[in-house]
């Protein structure tokens, strides 16, 4: 993952999720996925659910929500890649972090298993620090123009309009009926091996 240092609340190793660890109760924190939401920290814990700055706003860590765009680019991009993108990679595993999916760019990936003495894969290598694992349902768009699965419904996906940033509803697709989204093929099929596993 790529980090910003020197942001209150972010953390910049391991994931993309909000830091309270070292913060004052009742400080705003940025939600790192979304430069239009923040968090509450209480009890070194942000609030479950981050709240909105309202259209035309942006939150600044140091002045709040105010009004204007911010940068395209969120405060994280992830390390893990769950996706093809059509050049070579490792690609995550989403049911099992002691595994991982070769993908040349071209066909469809092949799945690997790391090996004993280093048996986590968190996003690159196979390391062995289990709390580096990928968050499993996490979904991001690295590429434009590419698609990624929705780790909530098998019969729907994403369709990434640019690179590197968290989609939302609007970016979100149906299959056709009796068809569900496949992610080695990127595509629906009827004989998809989707996983609903974060209901």
């Amino acid at each position: 993952m790529v980090g910003v240092s020197g942001v209150a609340g972010y953390t910049t190793q391991g994931s993309c999720v909000p830091e309270c660890t070292f913060v004052a109760d009742g400080t705003d924190i940025p939600n790192p996925r979304n430069c239009h939401e923040y968090y509450t920290c209480y009890g070194g814990v942000p609030n479950p659910t981050p709240h909105y700055c309202g259209d035309g706003n942006y939150f600044d860590a140091s002045n709040g929500c105010v009004p204007g765009s911010c940068s395209a680019t969120p405060l994280c991009i992830p390390q893990c890649n769950f996706e093809p993108t059509g050049e070579f990679a490792n690609l995550a595993h989403r049911t099992d972090c002691t595994k991982y999916y070769f993908h040349t760019g071209a066909g469809l990936p092949v799945e690997m298993e790391c090996p004993t003495a280093t048996p986590y894969f968190d996003g690159a290598d196979c390391q062995a620090d289990e709390n580096k694992c990928c968050e499993p349902c996490m979904v991001f768009c690295a590429t434009k123009d590419n698609t990624v699965a929705n780790t909530q419904d098998c019969s729907s996906f994403y369709l990434c309009n640019k690179d590197n940033y968290f989609p939302d509803e609007t970016d979100l697709y149906y299959c056709a009926d009796d068809t569900e989204y496949e992610f080695a093929a990127s595509t629906c099929s009827t004989f998809s091996s989707c996983d609903q596993m974060c209901i």
